[in-house]
């Protein structure tokens, strides 16, 4: 990696840093009575560091440059990083709008949220897929059986818990269902990447971990809007303790490693 890509690859991460610590600051002091961190205002700047930290790790996507493992590789994580960056800019301005909009405009804006994170799992669904040859993953089926029925199993039980007595998403369910099902297989498309040979070792063990913090945090998004209390507010302290590690593990899977070697990507 040349030095001023270095640089600059040094500088987003310690922002991401730096916001990170803001927003987890500002996400569990809720739980506290002095100072008031549950105040409209204060939720809407916590809302700005979270959407600025996202647009950073994009920014760190795209900057790869030459430091790329496979730039056709890297194609498939820098479009599934814009779809990502557009869903959480419409969370954000919904959040934003709270009391501004009706309720059928908010509820198009989450509907929107979802089907662009769908768009980015799919993306990330057929990266992680390249080169598929069920020959290749026979010697680990047993394995890989378990963790698509443990997947299939989990959300199931999850959707039938908490996503359909969400009766105020009206048709959304359907969509929010579908969503956690393709994010479940994604999720095992990323641990099967392992023995494809498409990624190297270390790349499919961050796109791994990444899309397995994924899923833990979409469901501790589900599971807070079904919750109320402080329950509510533990849960959705959690969402950002897996996402933004998320983006940036999965941002890591499209470097080339070791991270700063001169090495020319294909």
């Amino acid at each position: 990696m040349p030095a001023p890509r270095r640089f600059w690859f040094l500088a987003l991460s310690a922002g991401v840093v730096f916001l990170a610590g803001a927003f987890v600051l500002l996400d569990w002091g809720r739980l506290f009575p002095l100072p008031d961190f549950r105040r409209p205002e204060v939720g809407n700047v916590r809302a700005g560091l979270k959407l600025g930290a996202v647009y950073l790790i994009a920014a760190l996507t795209w900057q790869a440059g030459r430091a790329v493992w496979r730039r056709p590789d890297h194609r498939w994580l820098g479009w599934a990083f814009g779809a990502i960056l557009l869903a959480d800019t419409c969370l954000t301005s919904r959040q934003w709008l709270t009391g501004l909009v009706s309720d059928s405009v908010s509820l198009a804006l989450f509907a929107g949220a979802v089907g662009l994170f769908g768009v980015a799992q799919g993306l990330l669904l057929a990266r992680h897929l390249t080169g598929w040859h069920p020959a290749r993953l026979h010697p680990h089926r047993v394995g890989l059986a378990l963790l698509a029925l443990a997947l299939l199993g989990g959300i199931t039980w999850f959707g039938a818990h908490y996503v359909w007595p969400l009766a105020g998403l009206g048709a959304v369910r359907w969509l929010l269902s579908a969503y956690l099902f393709l994010l479940g297989a994604s999720v095992w498309a990323a641990w099967a990447a392992r023995y494809l040979g498409h990624l190297p070792p270390a790349n499919a063990r961050f796109a791994a971990l990444g899309l397995t913090a994924f899923l833990a945090c979409d469901l501790t998004v589900v599971a807070g809007i079904s919750l109320s209390g402080t329950t509510a507010l533990v849960v959705g302290s959690l969402t950002w303790l897996f996402y933004t590690p998320a983006l940036y593990l999965l941002m890591l899977s499209g470097y080339r490693w070791p991270l700063f070697s001169h090495a020319p990507s294909a």
